[in-house]
């Protein structure tokens, strides 16, 4: 019975070896999930960072890798991995992280990655009405993940003081440049000095706004000597440049 016993635990034993030297050999010959996950992540890192070398990892810029499938069963690479990220976005907080290994098992996964990008950003101190031209007094700077608001924030305020919004902001909204624009300096019916240009002579005549204008807009104008209607840009207070009339 004691014999029975012995040959009994010895093949436990020999049988829990046996499948532990299988698990370890098994373990060796692929790759483990967290290191291929952290390498995605550093190598991510890196390339904000570089592109953004005003950034500090950590402080202002966040990347982090989504976990991958523990089931997965990759292939030990006898070559360091290789990564590149389908897009450096400056737009968009997903990204993926194109992993491969590119010896004799050659395989490739992409890994989806999530960007954080902090930067003080300009927003309405208050509630602000369209056509309201702002002031030092209505823009404050608040810390923000720029990833989530795309292109047009502004980071300076006197990018925007002095201009005229577009529409109603509510308090802390972020201002873009889209949502505002230079005042009106001609209101429509004003009386417009009209000059057309060339290399030897400067002309000029009265005409008549028939809509308002900022710098750089172009608007109709009616010439109050020939009555014609001509297209032209505001160059200034009371001022339209035009081709010919």
């Amino acid at each position: 019975m004691q014999q029975l016993s012995v040959l009994i635990l010895t093949s436990v034993i020999a049988l829990w070896t046996s499948n532990l030297f299988a698990q370890t050999a098994a373990s060796g010959r692929y790759e483990t999930l967290t290191d291929i996950e952290q390498q995605a992540a550093n190598f991510a890192r890196s390339s904000y960072a570089s592109y953004y070398p005003e950034l500090e990892i950590g402080n202002n810029l966040m990347v982090q890798v989504s976990s991958l499938d523990p089931r997965l069963k990759l292939v030990k690479c006898k070559s360091p991995l290789k990564f590149k990220l389908n897009s450096l976005s400056h737009t968009s907080s997903n990204v993926t992280v194109k992993t491969s290994c590119n010896d004799g098992s050659r395989w490739t996964i992409f890994i989806p990655a999530s960007v954080e990008i902090f930067r003080d950003v300009v927003v309405a101190s208050q509630s602000l009405a369209r056509g309201h031209r702002l002031t030092a007094d209505d823009l404050n700077l608040q810390r923000t993940n720029v990833m989530q608001l795309g292109n047009g924030y502004v980071s300076d305020p006197s990018r925007v003081i002095g201009m005229e919004l577009k529409r109603a902001l509510r308090s802390l909204d972020t201002i873009k440049l889209n949502q505002v624009q230079e005042p009106d300096v001609i209101n429509k019916g004003d009386l417009v000095v009209l000059r057309v240009k060339s290399k030897v002579l400067v002309v000029q005549t009265e005409g008549v706004a028939l809509s308002n204008g900022y710098v750089g807009e172009k608007i109709k104008v009616r010439n109050e000597r020939s009555k014609r209607v001509v297209d032209g840009m505001v160059t200034g207070p009371g001022e339209v440049q035009v081709a010919a009339w």
